[in-house]
């Protein structure tokens, strides 16, 4: 049981290891109160082009964070929390992602930057 355990540890710490971290940050087009203006992202992506994340905004004088998913196809990005989606484009060579993000009242840019190797 021992070395099942420590199997199943080294093979979590190899898929840890091997995702990609991208931070950055979202903006609103206009100030509208149900919106916000904008907040942080943090974003890894798996070998498997899988998405996990976090968005981080401040909403009506609270702090929120959102659990962030979805999948890179090719060079275009899919993600969404549960409020909003994400589409932009994934530049792999230059190591950043842009795009927008809307719901129905809300839509704005974000961009982020690979931040490890």
């Amino acid at each position: 049981y021992k070395l099942k355990e420590l199997v199943l540890s080294d093979d979590k710490n190899k898929i840890k290891l091997s995702q990609k971290k991208y931070i950055g940050t979202f903006t609103a087009e206009s100030n509208i109160e149900k919106c916000g203006t904008g907040g942080d992202l943090t974003l890894y992506i798996s070998p498997s082009n899988i998405i996990n994340g976090k968005a981080k905004y401040t909403y009506k004088d609270k702090k929120v964070s959102t659990k962030l998913w979805g999948e890179v196809n090719d060079e275009e990005f899919h993600g969404e929390t549960r409020n909003v989606k994400f589409y932009g484009n994934y530049n792999r060579d230059l190591n950043y992602i842009t795009g927008e993000y809307f719901n129905r009242s809300c839509k704005g840019t974000f961009k982020v930057k690979l931040v490890n190797n």
